[in-house]
């Protein structure tokens, strides 16, 4: 669009001086001489400043001296005075012509202080934003907010404006409030943040602020699933689509493999900070709730309270134990975490063994051939399962304490030794009265 845009200027310009034509443009600060070869009107020539304007005239006129042909100077600097060119400006046109005048020129945009200073006192601003204009802007309308859009997309190494993912970058990387001041952009930024989180105060520091967006997106989370601890902080967005979209954006933040020990730094320092361990109780609704390593450590509290030390009532635990660890196992901190990780499948696995032996001695009742007790063992859901069961789960054994170990896998243990028990006398009767056939 820029291009087609300086095209149009520069014909109309070519347009009013006949079969030959000079203009001598000055871009100070250079901002758009990414564009300016892509712009070139059919048969116009390019000659461009590279630091002496004498060495300019001297391969201008010792090319075309009777000046015939037409002609772009390209001056990426504002015009010196007085000029070195006032001839050629004469004999020609001199155009003045940066960025933000084409914007002006071609959009009606208005040049405001804010503007002027984000794309005219800071040149390198304009000429990284003229280089990426199709990519940071596209379609969209220019105007003073979409510029500013454009310009934090680049300084946040965006391809387009994306709030969510400037805040991911902002909340794990260090030197953003730098390098948005380098820009003009970190009042800025501070006004994007408080009008997508309706603050009405923004802090001013850096870290201040990081450390605030970081417990906004995590509690945001934490009071979709516990919603009565929302008036705890009151810097959580008002709105409750604004919660949401913040709890997602949490979920994206710890799935992402580079972004998770800023995750893991940023979750523990919270639910120190704010004392969740003293306000968070285990139930259904947190069941599946990941944000908060505290979660997984009251989850295993509160299930050690409910079943005895010797494991003697687990068989009537184990369905809901079962619940818990299928739902836990597969979270944030079961993956991240070796302890927990381990935990929760040696729960399930021995709940699945626990239950499956269980059954399986049941069945073993009714069933006293020989072929029958093969064909339930080597069905695709067959007893063999028990044995994988119970080799995985006696690999986690010393991974767990002793204490969970009795209480927890022992009891599995116990009644899948009762069916290996059963299952093996079984066989042999069945064999001694049937024999051993080779294909068996």
């Amino acid at each position: 669009m820029l291009k087609e845009w300086i095209r149009e200027e520069l014909d109309r310009r070519f347009a009013r001086q006949g079969e030959r034509g000079l203009i001598v443009w000055y871009d100070p600060g250079g901002t758009l001489e990414s564009v300016v070869q892509k712009a070139l009107p059919e048969g116009v020539r390019l000659l461009r400043f590279e630091g002496s304007f004498l060495a300019l005239r001297f391969a201008l006129e010792g090319e075309d001296p009777d000046f015939e042909r037409r002609w772009l100077v390209y001056v990426p600097r504002d015009p010196p005075e007085p000029s070195w060119l006032r001839d050629w400006e004469l004999l020609g046109e001199r155009l003045d012509m940066d960025l933000l005048e084409l914007l002006q020129r071609r959009c009606g945009l208005a040049t405001t202080p804010k503007l002027a200073d984000l794309l005219r006192g800071r040149p390198e601003n304009a000429k990284a934003l003229a280089e990426r204009w199709h990519q940071v802007l596209g379609d969209r309308e220019v105007t003073e907010e979409s510029l500013i859009e454009a310009l934090l997309a680049l300084c946040f190494c965006l391809p387009r404006w994306e709030i969510h993912e400037a805040v991911l970058i902002f909340v794990t990387e260090e030197g953003w409030e730098e390098k948005l001041q380098a820009h003009g952009l970190w009042n800025e930024w501070r006004r994007k943040i408080g009008h997508w989180l309706g603050w009405p105060e923004v802090p001013e520091d850096g870290t201040i602020l990081k450390e605030r967006l970081r417990a906004t997106i995590l509690l945001s989370e934490l009071v979709s699933f516990v919603p009565q601890l929302f008036p705890r902080w009151p810097f959580l967005p008002a709105d409750r689509d604004r919660r949401e979209e913040m709890a997602r954006l949490a979920h994206n933040w710890r799935e992402r493999e580079p972004l998770r020990e800023a995750y893991r730094t940023a979750a523990l320092k919270i639910e120190r900070e704010h004392e969740l361990r003293r306000l968070l109780t285990v139930g259904e609704e947190v069941l599946e709730m990941e944000t908060f390593r505290v979660l997984d450590e009251l989850w295993q509290e509160a299930i050690r309270s409910a079943v005895t030390q010797d494991g003697g009532n687990f068989g009537e635990k184990a369905a809901r134990l079962k619940e818990i660890a299928k739902a836990r196992r597969g979270l944030f901190w079961a993956k991240t975490e070796e302890r927990f990780g381990k935990f929760w499948e040696a729960l399930y696995l021995s709940t699945q063994l626990h239950r499956g032996s269980g059954e399986a001695l049941t069945e073993l009742e009714g069933i006293g051939g020989l072929e029958d007790l093969i064909s339930r063992y080597t069905a695709e859901n067959g007893w063999w399962r028990l044995d994988l069961w119970a080799l995985e789960l006696a690999a986690f054994e010393d991974a767990l304490a002793a204490s969970d170990a009795l209480r927890f896998l022992h009891p599995a243990l116990r009644i899948y030794a009762e069916f290996l028990d059963q299952v093996n006398r079984a066989f042999a009767r069945a064999v001694d009265r049937e024999g051993w056939q080779p294909t068996q």
